[in-house]
């Protein structure tokens, strides 16, 4: 998620643990703090039956929140095989989150890590180390978002070779969103005017906006499957979304 100001998450959080039924293997979630600062709750165990993600429904606020249930394809069911892996990088703290299987890089010449060496097995960790390395050598956080989204774009292309390759990563400004498989991965504007009742996906539950929105809240949400019965937009196979403060800033490829 992306947003203009500090936001609860409770609503949409309430659904999005629900499907850790599923992808049983790992919940997280990651939000930005005062300061830049990554807060980060993670834990190797299905998330509907976690007494902490429950107590989450009303506790994270922020203006960027990065979260994930994982079903396991590499590495064991482990706190350091659980998404969101956080890295500091260049001053920032850097979120990350996938969903796929790129195993096929790793240890693959010319994949090869230098400086960033992941704490579990994953691919997926291992592919954001990957991504981190890219930026450094490319010089494009500096240069900017379109430079640091066309790098960003030309290296998820280049991973997407070895398999199903969505992901959500943030420096704490923007939240970038790539895809490169047809109908795995969409996003909502949730803009004013706020009216009227939205229900959940997974759950039998409904809310109205007016009472869960600031009148000039702005936001963006990302996810594998539409989260409500919103009017959701499907992210293009083969494009990288760069959000910020609740809306697109730009997109690359598709």
């Amino acid at each position: 998620m992306s947003a203009n100001k500090v936001v609860k998450i409770s609503f949409t959080w309430r659904g999005f643990r629900r499907r850790g039924r599923i992808h049983r293997d790992g919940w997280g979630v990651a939000w930005y703090l005062d300061g830049g600062l990554v807060g980060l709750v993670k834990e190797p165990r299905p998330a509907p039956s976690s007494p902490i993600a429950g107590l989450l429904l009303g506790g994270v606020r922020s203006r960027v929140v990065v979260s994930h249930v994982r079903l396991a394809s590499r590495g064991g069911v482990s706190y350091v095989n659980t998404h969101p892996f956080v890295r500091r990088f260049l001053g920032r703290d850097w979120v990350f989150a996938h969903n796929g299987d790129v195993s096929g890089i790793v240890g693959r010449p010319g994949y090869g890590l230098r400086w960033c060496s992941p704490a579990g097995d994953t691919d997926s960790e291992y592919a954001f180390c990957y991504l981190l390395e890219r930026l450094r050598d490319s010089g494009a956080v500096r240069r900017g978002v379109e430079r640091l989204s066309r790098e960003l774009w030309e290296t998820a292309e280049d991973v997407g070779t070895s398999g199903k390759f969505n992901f959500l990563l943030s420096d704490g400004t923007h939240l970038f969103a790539y895809s490169n498989r047809e109908g795995t991965l969409y996003y909502l504007k949730r803009h004013p005017p706020h009216l009227g009742s939205v229900g959940l996906a997974d759950e039998d539950y409904e809310a109205r906006l007016e009472e869960l929105k600031a009148p000039d809240e702005r936001a963006v949400i990302v996810a594998t499957k539409p989260l409500t019965d919103e009017d959701w937009s499907p992210v293009r196979p083969h494009t990288l979304h760069a959000f910020r403060d609740g809306d697109p800033v730009l997109s690359v490829g598709g």
